[in-house]
């Protein structure tokens, strides 16, 4: 669900490549609407960030103010944070229907989730909608519940949770593409699921969640998948994984052969080389990592459940509710040095949770966009969704 730029008509692919430094946000959020539920994935097209989650109102403040009626699917100016004028927002319905993930190529925003209608129209968790006016195509998968989803630039989507799989631009599954079915150890307290997608410089496909197979073959939470036969390759994460590891979120960033790893269960968050699968560092949290972005040059974001993170490399922080008291305070959010993991000692935005926190972060031009659940940011009262600039 990365970002990515094609370039010319081959399928080079150059995904979150770092840019210029900027300063760190400011740790106060902007004025900008939010939604009165929770957050699970923003995903920016051209001037306008959507919101996936589970809710039923963009409102102008927490206290009310304006309020649209929405369902699951929301849309903000990425400027003024207003909504924008004109765009239909369609609406997904269900038992308890919640947007899990957003990603947009080749002219189509994708939604997946789960839900049994959009707009009263019989559509089963995974959908494609025209960015432009919110209009929803005529894409029908009738795919299972859906955690990631990966626009394909030449046309088509990649989704996972119970499996990976491919489908054409009509919603058709592309048979040609194997399904990957992950599996856990009897051991194990987590999984087997599919929580995130990416496209690797080579254009393969990265695929991270918590499995200790696919298909029966040996891979550990993240793996390296062909784009057309869906088969896995040889390449693997290095490095000590722990306990129950679930690879939550990845980016991408093939001009530094980098790869950033937002971890659960283990509680991490962690860099990784796209070309060998080495691990560079590694950082200990005190709940999960759910969520990372590059900010810039020399930093990344990472958001999460956790309370407490280490300052550097082979330090541990126990849990939440018991800290070792060998790490710093950061509350769901915190910003790492991208070349050695160091923590950022000054920037420290008090994000008020609500258990879980942060699932989404998204960069865009010096700003941060965070979404999850949370009722506040350093003090003001800010709902589910929130900017620093």
């Amino acid at each position: 669900m990365r970002r990515l730029a094609l370039l010319g008509s081959m399928f080079a692919l150059v995904l979150g490549t770092a840019g210029p430094a900027f300063a760190l946000p400011s740790q106060q959020p902007d004025d900008t609407w939010m939604v009165n539920g929770p957050v699970r994935t923003l995903e920016k097209v051209g001037s306008t960030i959507w919101i996936g989650g589970s809710f039923t109102r963009l409102r102008s403040s927490a206290a009310g103010g304006s309020t649209i009626v929405v369902s699951g699917l929301a849309a903000v100016n990425a400027e003024t944070g207003a909504p924008v004028a004109g765009l239909h927002l369609p609406k997904v319905g269900g038992t308890a229907p919640i947007v899990h993930d957003l990603d947009f190529g080749d002219g189509v925003l994708y939604a997946g989730g789960k839900f049994d209608s959009v707009d009263g129209s019989g559509r089963t968790n995974l959908i494609a909608i025209d960015p432009a006016d919110g209009h929803v195509l005529p894409f029908s998968s009738n795919a299972p519940t859906t955690f990631a989803v990966l626009a394909d630039p030449n046309g088509g989507v990649y989704a996972g949770k119970p499996y990976v799989r491919r489908y054409h631009p009509s919603g058709a599954r592309d048979t040609a593409f194997e399904s990957q079915t992950p599996t856990v150890s009897a051991s194990s307290a987590n999984g087997p699921v599919i929580l995130d997608l990416a496209f690797a410089p080579d254009g393969d496909v990265f695929v991270s969640g918590a499995f200790d197979s696919l298909n029966g073959e040996p891979h550990r939470i993240i793996a390296k998948l062909d784009p057309a036969s869906g088969e896995p390759g040889s390449w693997a994460i290095g490095g000590p994984l722990g306990t129950n590891p679930r690879g939550i979120d990845m980016f991408v960033d093939a001009g530094s052969d980098a790869l950033f790893v937002a971890v659960g269960g283990s509680d991490f968050a962690a860099r990784y080389r796209i070309s060998d699968g080495g691990l560079v560092w590694k950082i200990d949290t005190s709940g999960a990592s759910q969520a990372v972005d590059r900010f810039d040059a020399e930093q990344i974001v990472v958001g999460g459940h956790f309370k407490w993170v280490a300052a550097e490399r082979g330090i541990q922080c126990g849990s939440n509710k018991h800290p070792t008291g060998n790490c710093e305070r950061r509350l769901r959010l915190a910003a790492l040095d991208a070349d050695t993991g160091d923590l950022d000692p000054a920037w420290d935005p008090d994000v008020k949770p609500l258990y879980f926190g942060v699932w989404s972060v998204l960069v865009s031009a010096g700003r941060l966009h965070v979404g999850g659940e949370f009722t506040e940011i350093e003090g003001a009262p800010q709902l589910y969704y929130g900017r620093l600039s």
